[in-house]
């Protein structure tokens, strides 16, 4: 073999391993589509919420059995996603034709639900996660303390951040969160969520929120209330 036929050899499997590089990278990031909520993708959007909180620690709290905790999700994100169809915002991901994820927002100036039907619809809706928790006493107390410690200014307040498990790592959470975000920094007004899992501290701190309280109540696990303010 000649040296021009060495050095060719080596460019061809130079050029396959990239070639092999760019198809693997090109089928590991898909096309993902945000959208609002559609009436038709409503029960998938609060299934796929029920799906992604299915390790949340504080859940796990309140309600150990998990087969009980996973029925009585469905409607605690149902009340949470449908009031922010009404009262706010409510994005989906998705992948082709899948739904990968969802977002559900409140506008400014709608937290908490007091008196009227709103508030009324809420508590029904909610009140079999909290009935059947063996620590029900103790979610009482925290819906509570998270109400008294809410930011008073004015804020979109993010609810519901969920991916189902089959797409998690796949971009879906920040294909969500940053049309909104960009939205308050055009306004200038914060954002505002919570979260019960000590690893997304560092994941919405990197969109830049940040802490302003933490909190447990009796032994529950400690909550974060995390703010970002406009850009």
């Amino acid at each position: 073999m000649t040296d021009w036929q060495r050095r060719r050899t080596t460019d061809l499997r130079t050029e396959h391993r990239v070639a092999a590089v760019s198809y693997t990278t090109a089928m590991t990031t898909p096309a993902i589509d945000v959208e609002r909520v559609s009436p038709a993708d409503v029960s998938t959007s609060i299934a796929v919420a029920t799906r992604a909180f299915w390790d949340d620690p504080m859940f796990n709290y309140f309600t150990p059995d998990l087969l009980v905790q996973h029925k009585n999700l469905v409607g605690f994100f149902a009340a949470g996603i449908l009031d922010c169809v009404k009262h706010g915002e409510v994005s989906v991901a998705k992948i082709g034709p899948t739904l990968a994820g969802v977002a559900a927002w409140l506008r400014p100036g709608v937290f908490p639900a007091t008196g009227g039907t709103r508030a009324l619809r809420q508590g029904l809706r909610v009140a079999p996660t909290i009935v059947r928790s063996p620590q029900r006493r103790t979610a009482y107390k925290m819906m509570n303390e998270m109400t008294a410690r809410h930011p008073h200014e004015e804020h979109w307040y993010l609810m519901i951040l969920g991916t189902d498990p089959l797409h998690q790592g796949r971009g879906v959470g920040r294909a969500l969160l940053e049309p909104m975000l960009a939205r308050a920094d055009e306004v200038g007004v914060a954002t505002f969520l919570e979260t019960q899992k000590e690893s997304n501290v560092a994941y919405y701190g990197r969109y830049g929120f940040e802490v302003v309280d933490k909190f447990s109540v009796d032994a529950s696990p400690p909550l974060w209330q995390m703010q970002r303010e406009p850009r």
